[in-house]
């Protein structure tokens, strides 16, 4: 019967471990459906280890202890996740009319491809300045989110004095803390903050912490990117 218990721990860790440890797998519904067998399993088994040994009082102890500890799963999970910090390679996706607009969480740099108009399928840093400043004027025509955006860009990755090469002072684009749009599509909300569905409050909370410390306005971002970031945690939030 121990040999049993012994093995059946192993294959539990083995599974658990899996699962917590593949990239993208690490969900709380995952923990929880591990948790719950886990835990099924080891009561069982440990109960009718205690029972057959003759030590109920050991039994007795075991089926108190299992309930409190996955009572207290989620602390666990959130412990395993903060310890692991943020997974590798992950980008947030921002698109307009004009662009699509991706950010690296682990070195907040920014790529852009253009996806409609003159330049389409082209990357933003493969245009020269007299590129640029083309198509910041056809986004200003046609698009506000999309000069916003592009605008961001500029101000983040290129040396040139664009503003006054396009003819537009800092502060013209009149930048608020809302976006045109006003509403935004979950599935929107999750490519900015580079989530997945069914996404936890924590996983939420964590990835507009990251975003935001490297898109806020004091840190050289701008009013448009901190409040798309803002609106996609409210989004999710709510949901």
């Amino acid at each position: 019967m121990l040999i049993f218990v012994y093995l059946l721990f192993a294959l539990v860790t083995v599974f658990a471990l899996y699962y917590l440890f593949r990239p993208g797998a690490l969900t709380q519904t995952i923990v929880s459906k591990i948790a719950r067998f886990a835990g099924a399993a080891l009561l069982a088994v440990l109960t009718l280890y205690f029972m057959s040994t003759g030590k109920g009082a050991h039994a007795l102890y075991v089926a108190a202890l299992v309930p409190a500890v996955l009572l207290n799963w989620r602390n666990l999970f959130h412990a395993i996740k903060s310890a692991k910090g943020p997974t590798p390679g992950k980008v947030s996706e921002v698109e307009s009319m004009y662009l699509r607009m991706t950010l690296d969480h682990d070195s907040g740099s920014t790529q852009g491809v253009v996806i409609f108009g003159a330049f389409s399928g082209k990357r933003l840093d493969e245009l020269d300045q007299e590129s640029l400043l083309k198509l910041l004027t056809e986004c200003r025509l046609n698009d506000e989110d999309s000069a916003r955006l592009l605008e961001a860009w500029l101000d983040r990755t290129q040396n040139f004095d664009w503003r006054n090469a396009s003819g537009h002072e800092k502060g013209d684009t009149n930048e608020t803390h809302s976006t045109s749009s006003g509403a935004m599509p979950p599935e929107e909300a999750l490519r900015i903050l580079g989530l997945q569905a069914g996404a936890t409050k924590h996983e939420i909370n964590e990835a507009y912490k990251r975003l935001i410390s490297k898109i806020h306005p004091d840190q050289g971002g701008t009013d448009y990117l901190a409040a798309k970031i803002n609106l996609a945690r409210e989004t999710l939030q709510t949901l």
